[in-house]
């Protein structure tokens, strides 16, 4: 006597398998696209952040020191943490202590305003390689101790 098992046939089993094949060829196409879309709107946004990051940076820099010159394409903050920036070509390099950023911008300081040597304000227009333009308008304030210690610091002896 035989018995007869209920199962599926070779055919259904070949059918499911090419269903469940298609459904993770499309799960995967979707996943690639998304990934590329997520790379180019980062690609999109770096430009942007650099630029962001470079305002952040000066005006810390700024609010952080004690006193602002400016040396041909240098504009140097002294202070407790002194840093620079060098204005080249096609990027600015900033430096504080072992610590160097670089920045692909383009940067220019016009409208320098100076009082014993010190910058009180300067206007910095930076570009990145997109165009984009922002201008930024570093002012710094010096309290009359700052003003007197300076001057009495470079008064020849």
């Amino acid at each position: 006597m035989r018995m007869k098992l209920k199962s599926f046939t070779l055919i259904e089993l070949m059918v499911v398998m090419l269903i469940s094949a298609i459904v993770i060829v499309l799960a995967g196409g979707v996943f690639y696209n998304l990934s590329q879309y997520k790379v180019h709107l980062n690609a999109k946004a770096i430009p942007v952040n650099n630029m962001a990051k470079f305002r952040y940076l000066l005006e810390l820099d700024n609010m952080r020191s004690e006193r602002v010159e400016v040396n041909g394409d240098t504009l140097i903050f002294k202070g407790i943490n002194s840093s620079t920036y060098l204005v080249l070509d096609t990027v600015v390099i900033r430096q504080q202590e072992n610590l160097i950023d670089t920045f692909q911008i383009t940067s220019g300081f016009t409208d320098i305003k100076m009082e014993e040597g010190l910058v009180e304000s300067c206007n910095i227009n930076i570009r990145d390689h997109h165009d984009r333009e922002s201008n930024i308008l570093l002012t710094k304030y010096y309290s009359s101790e700052q003003l007197l210690k300076f001057a009495n610091d470079n008064e020849p002896e």
